[in-house]
């Protein structure tokens, strides 16, 4: 909204001043009175000529710190609700089965709205809405498959074994003799441990028993984990060659250039086979290979798979026996992706794709004045939806920030009180955000509810220190529109957006579009509730979670100010029958309306490695990540937590998330101290690729040392424009010719109908929590996910990880999900193939990305209702 608020219309004063822009030290410094004191103190404050009033001043403090209310001023005539009305008590009706909802990476817990609908819908319908998939076959080859994967194997054979040719085999090809400088392929330097497509590394005994491995499946037309087996084998540098005519790597491609790959003549060095090969590895960039051999891979495998995947062996109760893939094909037109209906589709006109932002988002609608730069140049606002709102993504200018991080309690409310006693219509926005930011930020709420909010009092102790232009009679009055917006945005953040039944949904929107844009800035004062995005319709609740730290520096515990919501299906669905299932979703530490915490409270950064420069710039590795141990731990202290006031641990069915909420899931299913928790449902699980930090190469430790060192330079070097970096790396690639994707790309897959949409909202969401707490854990926690994985193996049991994970468990992922170095969900399949000692199953969703909750909301809630028995 670019106009003034509703009711927020200034009314007239006896001396009107002239326009302009409220400063934050207007009024000078003061404490509200909450009790009677004897004296006021003064506190001189020089007002220059650039503030909204003419006539330079000194002032002092306009608090009347006694409680005589003068005689000569008149209070206001109207009636207001000046009342907070109370936050609500978490209750869970009876006979309730619960699931905890873990959330991704950055996210907040809004994330479990979409299979929380979902869930309650098919619950209440009591049927599913999509077929189960097609069950497996383990009988008898299936010769649809056969040539398709030997054809694939042929392709990729050279690179695996890599083969050098000499003069002679080029002879034999039919090919120019000279394109070998080879005579003899004796005394030449075979590689053994070397980096392969799939980001782990592979030695060349590996990859020659794992390729006869794949020969046996090929020839059954097994497609089973086919497509992540081979890029285990595959190296890094395998590319189509057309000098030599043939798919080979740049290490056999040189040596073939150079006549050998070793050696030095010391007479001559720039004739020695060794200096021409090392010469000729660094000249030839094998960069784009690494995407092209993945993509390669994955649409060969996909386009030969006709049939169901085939079933291992192990018994049929693990998941290692239990896998399928779900094809996705029963609609008019297959080659679409038969997606499922989403709430904000995106907008596909004139043959291009764009994000629609839903009318839930009020941040494009802030007035153009109250933020602190325009639309970069060349650029329009929200031009692509929630791009350009300044150059400093939707960052507020600076008088305003200013107000926010006030330390004195109620200064944004005073302020606010005399730009709407001005009488000027242009500070009626800037009036109206100040009383905002007296009740946004968690820092500020604490003060304005304290003694139960400001009232009369307060207004009668702007007048002593009110600026000589404005009569008593406008400053009270511009008081009371102050507090009235005040209470109004407090009230609907705290209590006012729940909307669990029609009724509620109605009264909610209209009242949130009454409000127009509300002032916010998460850099100063972080946030207590969603302001500007959509909040859960679900009730929200908050209180502190003390977890342990044992490896900070500082104190061993860290209290966490926690948000998280109660989904309740006997609430949503009145009357429906059975048992009352319930959603919990929280936000994990510094995401979402959590505390956004400094992570050295729980460990400093050296405790995962050290930046290496030399040789190269590498990274070392220590083995440690303490801040995936502090969330997993912060889930469970959560849990016993909410347990003293409501009885959850007793009424678990499973624990359950995605992402970074699939990392934690994937860890508590192997925990030892949570017997109250059952069962797990994860998909897309971040780390279950092969840890970043193990092995010597440098490309594939790059990931964690670019965390490293952005962790450490936002939490100790911070910039004014770290914040607009942030949001632009959005649309960057995440390695420049390796992955040429942005990391937003990732998230959804191309057949997603709200994808474009998704990504927009998703940066606005961000825009209002971001600070630089938040920044500096971002960095870390992702170096974090790329140094643990689910494969490393465990010393205390000599397997892999994943091997102590016991409990059933539900594993998904959509096989779209599939970027350089992380694969995700080729490493998922890969694993599940393994995963002989976990009672379950495990689905392979096609034409769907990494957040397939969002993506096939209802197929994966009817798989959840099917798993957990409900």
């Amino acid at each position: 909204m670019s106009g003034p608020v509703a009711n927020a219309t200034p009314t007239p004063s006896p001396t009107p001043p002239t326009g302009g822009t409220i400063v934050p030290n207007y009024p000078p410094p003061y404490t509200p009175p909450l009790t009677p004191a004897a004296t006021p103190v003064p506190t001189p404050v020089a007002v220059s000529t650039a503030r909204p009033y003419p006539t330079p001043v000194a002032i002092t403090t306009p608090i009347r710190t006694s409680t005589t209310v003068p005689t000569k001023t008149v209070a206001p005539q109207v009636p207001h609700d000046w009342t907070l009305r109370p936050d609500r008590v978490p209750s869970i009706r009876p006979n309730a089965e619960i699931i905890l909802f873990i959330h991704g990476m950055d996210s907040r817990a809004e994330e479990a709205d979409d299979i929380t609908k979902a869930l309650f819908a098919l619950k209440a319908a009591g049927t599913e809405t999509q077929p189960a998939p097609p069950p497996t076959s383990s009988s008898g080859p299936d010769l649809r498959n056969v040539t398709g994967l030997q054809q694939i194997l042929q392709k990729y054979e050279g690179c695996i074994l890599e083969r050098y040719e000499t003069i002679i085999d080029m002879i034999n090809r039919q090919l120019d003799p000279k394109l070998s400088a080879l005579a003899s392929t004796s005394g030449l330097q075979e590689r053994d441990q070397i980096q392969c497509v799939a980001g782990n590394t592979c030695s060349r005994t590996f990859r020659s028993t794992t390729f006869a491995t794949l020969q046996a499946q090929a020839a059954t037309g097994d497609t089973s984990n086919f497509e992540a087996r081979l890029k285990t084998i595959v190296p890094i540098d395998c590319f189509d060659c057309a000098t030599h005519q043939e798919r080979h790597t740049k290490h056999v491609h040189c040596t073939m250039g150079c006549g050998g790959n070793q050696g030095v003549d010391i007479l001559h060095p720039e004739r020695s086979i060794g200096v021409c090969f090392e010469s000729c590895k660094v000249i030839v960039d094998a960069a784009k290979w690494l995407t092209d051999a993945i993509n390669d891979i994955h649409l060969a495998v996909a386009a030969v798979s006709g049939g169901p995947p085939g079933r291992s062996a192990p018994g049929p109760s693990t998941i290692a026996a239990n896998f399928s893939t779900v094809r996705f094909d029963s609609c008019p037109i297959p080659s679409e992706g038969c997606p499922e209906q989403c709430d904000n589709a995106d907008e596909f006109s004139q043959g291009s794709r764009k994000g629609v932002l839903s009318s839930q988002y009020f941040e494009p609608k802030i007035p153009a004045e109250m933020l602190d730069t325009k639309a970069p140049p060349g650029t329009i606002f929200n031009v692509p939806a929630a791009r350009n709102i300044g150059s400093n993504e939707g960052r507020l200018n600076d008088d305003l920030r200013a107000a926010a991080s006030d330390p004195r309690p109620l200064h944004s409310l005073g302020l606010a009180a005399y730009a709407f006693a001005a009488n000027d219509t242009k500070m009626v926005n800037t009036a109206t955000a100040l009383a905002d930011l007296s009740v946004t930020g968690r820092r500020a709420f604490e003060n304005f509810k304290a003694g139960g909010g400001p009232k009369e009092l307060f207004c009668q102790g702007l007048l002593d220190g009110r600026p000589p232009t404005l009569s008593e009679a406008a400053v009270l009055d511009g008081c009371a529109k102050a507090l009235d917006r005040a209470y109004r945005v407090a009230n609907f953040l705290r209590t006012g957006q729940i909307a669990e039944t029609p009724a509620e949904k109605s009264k909610k929107t209209a009242e949130r579009e009454a409000l127009g844009w509300i002032a916010v800035s998460g850099e100063d004062d972080q946030p207590h509730r969603p302001v500007n995005v959509p909040s859960s319709d679900y009730p929200q609740y908050d209180f502190d979670v003390f977890v342990e730290a044992p490896l900070s520096q500082k104190a061993k515990t860290v209290k966490v100010r926690a948000r998280y919501t109660i989904a309740q299906s006997q609430i949503s669905n009145p009357g429906s029958s059975g048992k009352n299932l319930v959603i919990i979703s929280l936000d994990l530490p510094s995401s979402g309306y959590t505390d956004n915490i400094d992570y050295e409270d729980v460990s400093p950064l050296a405790e995962i490695g050290t930046v290496k420069l030399v040789p190269v710039p590498d990274f070392q590795a220590t083995g440690r990540t303490p801040m995936l141990d502090f969330i997993e731990t912060f889930i469970v202290r959560f849990a016993e937590t909410l347990d003293k006031n409501v009885s959850v641990k007793s009424n678990f069915k499973a624990v359950m998330g995605g992402s970074l909420g699939g990392n934690m899931t994937f860890r508590l299913g192997r925990r030892p101290d949570t017997p109250w928790l059952p069962k797990f449902i994860v998909w897309s699980p971040a780390s279950i690729w092969y840890s970043m930090g193990e092995g010597p190469d440098p490309l594939k430790h790059f990931g964690p040392r670019s965390a490293y060192e952005g962790a450490e330079a936002a939490l100790k070097n911070s910039r004014p424009g770290d914040r607009a970096a942030f949001f632009g790396g959005w649309d960057k690639a995440i390695l420049p010719l390796v992955i040429p994707m942005a990391q937003s790309d990732t998230w959804t897959s191309e057949y997603y109908p709200c994808k474009k949409s998704a990504i927009a909202a998703a940066r606005l969401d961000r825009h209002e929590t971001y600070n630089g707490k938040f920044l500096a854990w971002h960095w870390r926690l992702g170096g974090e996910q790329l140094l643990y994985s689910h494969q490393t193996i465990d010393t205390d049991t000599g397997k892999p990880r994943y091997m102590s994970n016991r409990k059933p468990m539900l594993l998904a992922c959509g096989l779209e999900d599939t970027v350089a170095f992380n694969d995700i969900c080729p490493a998922t399949q890969n694993t599940a193939s393994k995963m002989v000692a976990t009672p379950g199953k495990a689905l392979f969703l096609a034409k769907t990305g990494h957040s397939l909750d969002n993506e096939r909301r209802n197929y994966f809630a009817g798989q959840i209702i099917d798993f957990l028995g409900l």
